[in-house]
């Protein structure tokens, strides 16, 4: 089957066509029956039994970060040029969005750290018995740092030992 599975790869290097699509930014339409094909990109096209495929880019500003892939069979028109022009304008909505949609996710990591970050200070402030500050700590660090197991390490007279410790006991 063509790439019909999420995290589905291949290298670039082996289909210089799809790799100009991203380099240049500009779509291209790959027919099996061209004979200045890439090979690569034909074989693709034959062993999925498929007669053209239509190559856009995903772009948002300068960034290039994907690609759509539109494949016809021998049965279908071939594409248009309105087809590549509506394909393409869909696409740069669509890397527009995707962009947003990181940039909204990013800043909101952002604040749910700041967040967490004033109340842990707010925490820790309030309380007074050590063991207990330590324990808000480990607690409130997780929040931001997730973490499997963890150590607050005291030194004293040129050691380190071991104060307060998390997860742990799941190693046995």
């Amino acid at each position: 089957a063509a790439f019909d599975q999420a995290g589905a790869s291949y290298a670039l290097a082996e289909y210089p066509v799809t790799r100009r699509v991203l380099n240049l930014r500009q779509p291209v339409i790959v027919r099996a029956d061209d004979p200045q094909a890439n090979p690569s990109e034909v074989a693709l096209l034959n062993q999925n039994g498929y007669a053209s495929v239509l190559l856009l880019p995903l772009v948002s500003g300068e960034h290039t970060f994907g690609l759509v892939e539109l494949y016809r069979r021998a049965d279908e028109p071939a594409f248009s040029e309105a087809d590549v022009q509506l394909a393409q304008s869909l696409s740069a909505q669509a890397g527009v969005a995707l962009d947003n949609a990181r940039l909204h996710t990013a800043e909101r990591v952002q604040r749910i750290q700041a967040e967490t970050l004033r109340d842990i200070g707010m925490a820790l402030t309030a309380e007074l018995d050590p063991d207990a500050v330590l324990d808000l700590l480990l607690d409130h660090v997780a929040r931001v740092t997730p973490y499997d197991s963890a150590t607050v390490m005291r030194l004293e007279d040129g050691r380190a030992r071991a104060w307060r410790t998390r997860g742990y006991e799941k190693f046995g």
